[in-house]
């Protein structure tokens, strides 16, 4: 696998964490990996999900969640199961009433491998500070 990684690295991700990438031995510690450097690398990001679907079936499940300690990722499965459903990506606000500096953005993208959709992920933005 080649795995490109930034000339410059955010303060909490080290070689440790590209190297676990790298070397991950399973869906799950890619996946869990992957999303952790996502979620540090994206400005905003307050939560990600990724879900992959089960062999010979369509429903997906979660593999990785951030943060981890997340207890609310029901908003980011939905988003992840309509990406799958349209295969394609998607970009939802978490609430459509409310003002646009209270909304926080869901965005979902398809996980392909070849020409097989193996699943979606799915990160929670914060929304962008008020210019005062």
């Amino acid at each position: 696998m080649n795995v490109s990684k930034p000339s410059t690295l955010p303060a909490d991700l080290d070689q440790a964490v590209w190297t676990r990438l790298v070397q991950a031995t399973s869906d799950e510690e890619f996946c869990t990996t992957w999303l952790r450097i996502q979620s540090t690398m994206i400005p905003r990001v307050s939560g990600g999900l990724v879900a992959l679907l089960g062999p010979e079936t369509t429903t997906i499940a979660p593999v990785a969640q951030w943060p981890r300690e997340s207890s609310d990722a029901s908003a980011l499965l939905r988003v992840a199961e309509r990406v799958v459903q349209e295969r394609k990506g998607v970009v939802t606000r978490s609430n459509e009433d409310g003002p646009p500096e209270t909304q926080q953005i869901h965005i979902g993208y398809p996980v392909w491998v070849g020409k097989d959709l193996r699943g979606a992920a799915a990160l929670r933005i914060a929304p962008r500070p008020s210019l005062e």
